[in-house]
């Protein structure tokens, strides 16, 4: 019912829930409680209890009056009093999973220890998933994920056919030395493939003239997304092409320079703009150690340097919320507030200098015999601009902190740690792809990965189910 919760227990992440709010197991290993409510009965009596009330399962204690009847209503366990013994269970892998090997992509069904494997069960049909994303990964059993074990990972669903584009005009291209009657171009239609570049490259990189952009997407089976036989498979043998860049496909892209013979600053601009697109198609963002958002820096497989791939991944919902659930307004008062604070030089700024400011006493002279008093021009605080852009930022959440006005952000909340989750992938034309690390790594036992299927609330009530895959 509702009012039933739950949660894990250590490090494990066992326990889940999807998008309707409905509890699974998804990770073995690990121990999870629970506390459980049940509907009342029409031939049970509890004074108080409508036909279908939620009561509480086994309470430690009774309340005075006797009554274990809960709101029914999540999230809301203040109110059930008493509340329901908290029930501990551990959890274990089976051994019959479906298996998928280091060195294998998951698209279609079945998989190649399914086929040599007889009466073994067969890896699911990620690509044509209406929605996957990963809930568990054994590699990290927290699922909490930052830029110290970011790299650690058994595998992580991507969109290998999605198309990479960003916009280049025609002159840009006749400046390049690109024109359909050009010699390195091959026109089908509305695409003008480049000749110099080899083999599947050459297919996937293209230009698009009607929407005036350069295009790189990927193929399974010679097949694009959008088509309409995309999820029928697979194949005698499945090809993925992908529509990841590798650093040796950007150099023979780059060096694709029409009749012109050189490259233009606009053609380098726009390849490099896909190919870092291609590593990282969703830009994360985390909070730094203010509680400001920033872009993350990526470390790259065995060093700290910025440059790694983010495929896979996004930014954690606390940051998503944060940067785009503010009002219009709010926006603009924070934008001023950062104006005010890039534009003040408050290293000659003294706080307590400018507000002891007080009005110049009078100068009395005497003339004639009378007595004259006489004041200093400066009738008001010359530092006047400077308390007021104070007080503003400060009103705005800054502080002064080592004699430097800054912004100290909320702690993260603990269910928000982390830099990155998993991606969660919309459509079909998913692929699970194992870390090519485990391809050096010794076999040390097994690697699982638990995907959850269809949890979106795009989707109206499709069915979750969950699959737990096995990676030898």
């Amino acid at each position: 019912m509702a009012d039933a919760r739950g949660g894990s227990v250590g490090a494990t992440k066992s326990l889940w829930r999807d998008v309707s709010g409905n509890a699974w197991i998804v990770a073995g290993g690990g121990s999870f409680w629970y506390q459980f409510f049940y509907p009342f009965r029409s031939d049970f009596y509890q004074d108080g209890a409508a036909l279908g009330a939620p009561i509480a399962w086994v309470p430690p204690t009774a309340s005075s009056d006797r009554r274990f009847i809960g709101d029914n209503a999540a999230g809301t366990p203040v109110d059930d009093s008493p509340s329901p013994q908290q029930v501990t269970y551990r959890t274990n892998w089976r051994s019959d999973y479906p298996k998928l090997k280091r060195g294998e992509t998951l698209t279609y069904q079945g998989g190649e220890y399914f086929n040599e494997t007889p009466g073994s069960n067969g890896l699911p049909a990620l690509v044509a998933m209406a929605a996957a994303e990963i809930v568990y990964d054994s590699a990290t059993p927290s699922m909490v994920i930052d830029n110290t074990n970011v790299n650690n990972y058994s595998a992580r669903i991507i969109r290998p056919l999605d198309r990479r584009e960003t916009p280049f005009s025609l002159p840009q291209m006749a400046e390049a030395g690109f024109t359909p009657a050009a010699d390195t171009t091959m026109v089908v239609a509305e695409r003008w493939y480049f000749k110099e570049l080899p083999g599947s490259l050459q297919r996937r990189f293209y230009y698009d003239s009607l929407a005036e952009k350069l295009v790189f997407r990927g193929y399974l089976n010679d097949k694009e997304s959008g088509d309409g036989d995309l999820t029928v498979g697979p194949d005698p043998v499945n090809i993925l092409e992908p529509n990841v860049m590798t650093s040796d496909e950007k150099t023979k892209v780059l060096g694709a320079v029409g009749s012109s013979g050189t490259q233009t600053e606009d053609w380098t601009a726009a390849v490099t703009t896909i190919y870092n697109m291609s590593r990282n198609p969703n830009p994360i963002r985390v909070f730094n150690n203010l509680g400001q958002i920033v872009r993350a820096e990526i470390p790259v497989p065995g060093g700290a340097a910025s440059g790694g791939i983010s495929n896979g991944m996004k930014e954690i919902p606390a940051v998503t919320l944060n940067d785009t659930g503010l009002p219009a307004a709010e926006v603009t008062r924070l934008n001023r507030l950062n104006t005010l604070f890039a534009e003040r030089n408050w290293a000659t700024y003294e706080p307590n200098v400018a507000r002891s400011w007080v009005r110049p006493p009078l100068t009395w002279v005497e003339m004639l015999g009378l007595a004259f008093g006489i004041r200093p021009p400066a009738q008001t605080n010359p530092h006047a601009d400077w308390i007021s852009a104070e007080d503003e930022l400060l009103s705005g959440g800054a502080e002064w902190v080592n004699d430097q006005l800054t912004y100290v952000g909320s702690p993260v909340p603990a269910h928000e740690q982390g830099y990155y989750v998993h991606l969660d992938s919309l459509g079909v034309g998913s692929a699970l792809v194992p870390n090519p690390a485990l391809l050096t790594d010794p076999i040390n036992g097994s690697h699982y990965i638990t995907i959850a299927e269809n949890n979106r609330s795009e989707l109206d009530g499709a069915p979750v189910s969950i699959h737990i895959i096995d990676i030898i």
